[in-house]
């Protein structure tokens, strides 16, 4: 790894520096076209930001300042790769970039693991248009990916990370014949169900499904707008249980081949009033064929209010509203809520709210509708909340934020570049807004952490990780620290490396 050199820190008044390289495809090596790529300097190296593509050979070139820089390249369907990491899941080491050299650097890009199998019937023949959905061997389970099974009844499953998944078939109704879900090894019960362990660029053939026979129901959905419109407004429903979500576009529907649980209704459409949208949410026990009447209430705005905040901190877009939609299903992905007189019109339903870190502040508390108080007592993550007619919620900020920060060294010398990761052990991981937090050392090895709340934290610095769990944070020996109301606490860390 390369150390912070002094006379970088007189790099902004030298000639630039060139830096040329490739970014090819891991197993075949062959160069990738049109690849992002992006070149981060560490603070206080004098580098600057630079963003550009491969050519179609998968040839870049950047002209720059010197400095000592984190080298990133990004193509979809590919995993994020970064410059010198041992490992897929590994950080990035810093590039140090001078005038006098002229460097030819190759980034290897690496596919993300996939499942392959069949879905047959009593004889082994190829079952056609099943839907198959692949979920992480956790509790809950986890909905991972999904696909439909062709005319052969051959699936695959892509775009998995490592990790041990269980697959299943979704109930269908064939020829008169009802399927239930059925997990590999024929069974409906996920802790007989067989395992898939799935490693990158690794495809996992021959996961046979056989769904089994079973008793499967019907449920029809009539979901009236309150304003009909001339036309009418398009009505979008969504039925959810816990393992699956159907989405259609329609005011009638009837969904079929559901085995017996609980769901979850969700219908929307616009409304001829400009702040607001109709919608309705219930929530059923399916244990025969049955059907639901909804009828789309208007649903005004919900009023957001962030007290302890100066009132400059409003209105010039320093406050990020986060918010998560989440049902039987598990969580939707984060959004950033947009305000308009701190107020936003939301779909229905189960939510959860955060607020993005502001430098000095962290939430002390929250209240909602619909909200219930956390059992880890911190406010400073995920809050539930539950958005039916509109209502007001409310954080409340404190300006009594502490921070942390330290030197990072190896042997001795400061670590520039080095990934530091804090977690917040009094948070819930389903509760935080990230694993971790995660910044870098500047040029001189230092890190800082700014607006933190109190509570327990644990403390890691190494270039093995992209984001640790908290078991693999554990079992590195993070710093662990407790950090009080208004403080500024110093914990220089050694550079984690596995021997």
């Amino acid at each position: 790894m390369r150390k912070a050199l002094p006379w970088l820190l007189l790099a902004a008044s030298l000639p630039a520096a060139t830096l040329r390289g490739t970014v090819v495809e891991n197993l075949t090596g062959h160069p990738l076209a049109h690849t992002s790529v992006l070149l981060e300097p560490v603070p206080g190296s004098g580098g600057v930001r630079v963003t550009g593509r491969t050519n179609r050979y998968g040839l870049f070139e950047f002209t720059t300042k010197p400095g000592i820089y984190i080298l990133q390249a990004t193509r979809p369907p590919f995993l994020t790769a970064y410059y010198g990491q041992k490992r897929w899941n590994s950080a990035g080491m810093p590039l140090t970039i001078t005038e006098s050299d002229s460097q030819f650097v190759t980034i290897r890009m690496m596919r993300y693991g996939a499942i392959n199998g069949t879905v047959v019937d009593e004889n082994d023949v190829g079952q056609t248009g099943f839907a198959v959905a692949a979920y992480k061997n956790t509790r809950p389970l986890q909905l991972a990916a999904n696909a439909i099974a062709d005319e052969r009844g051959v699936y695959r499953i892509y775009g998995l990370l490592p990790g041990d998944y269980i697959v299943r078939s979704l109930g269908k109704d064939l020829e008169g014949v009802g399927y239930k879900p059925t997990f590999a090894r024929e069974t409906d019960e996920p802790d007989q169900a067989h395992q898939v362990d799935v490693d990158i660029e690794e495809e996992e053939r021959g996961v046979k499904l056989r769904p089994l026979p079973g008793q499967l129901f019907k449920l029809t959905v009539t979901a009236t707008p309150t304003d009909p419109g001339d036309p009418p407004p398009p009505v979008i429903m969504t039925l959810v249980s816990d393992m699956s979500r159907q989405v259609i576009k329609s005011g009638s529907h009837t969904f079929s081949g559901l085995p017996a649980g609980d769901y979850e209704i969700f219908a929307e459409a616009p409304s001829y009033s400009p702040d607001q949208k109709q919608a309705a949410y219930e929530r059923i026990h399916l244990a025969k064929d049955n059907s639901v009447s909804l009828i789309l209430r208007r649903i005004p705005p919900v009023t957001f209010q962030f007290e302890g905040l100066p009132t400059q901190a409003l209105n010039d877009g320093t406050v990020k509203l986060l918010g998560r939609r989440k049902d039987l299903a598990g969580s939707h992905d984060t959004q950033v809520i947009p305000l308009s007189d701190h107020r936003a019109t939301l779909a229905v339903g189960p939510w959860e709210f955060a607020v993005a870190p502001i430098e000095g502040y962290y939430v002390a508390r929250f209240s909602g509708v619909g909200s219930y108080r956390p059992q880890d007592k911190s406010f400073d993550g995920w809050n539930a909340d539950l958005v039916i007619y509109g209502g007001s919620v409310r954080f409340s900020m404190s300006s009594s934020a502490s921070s942390l920060h330290g030197t990072v060294s190896d042997g001795g010398d400061p670590v520039a570049g080095a990934p530091v990761f804090l977690e917040p052990m009094d948070i819930d991981p389903a509760r935080r807004l990230t694993d971790n937090y995660v910044t870098i050392t500047d040029v001189h090895g230092q890190y800082h952490f700014g607006s933190l709340g109190p509570g327990k934290y644990r403390v890691l610095s190494s270039f093995e990780y992209q984001m640790p769990d908290s078991k693999t944070m554990e079992n590195a020996h993070a710093k662990e620290l407790q950090i009080d109301v208004h403080t500024d606490t110093g914990a220089d860390l050694d550079l984690y490396v596995i021997r």
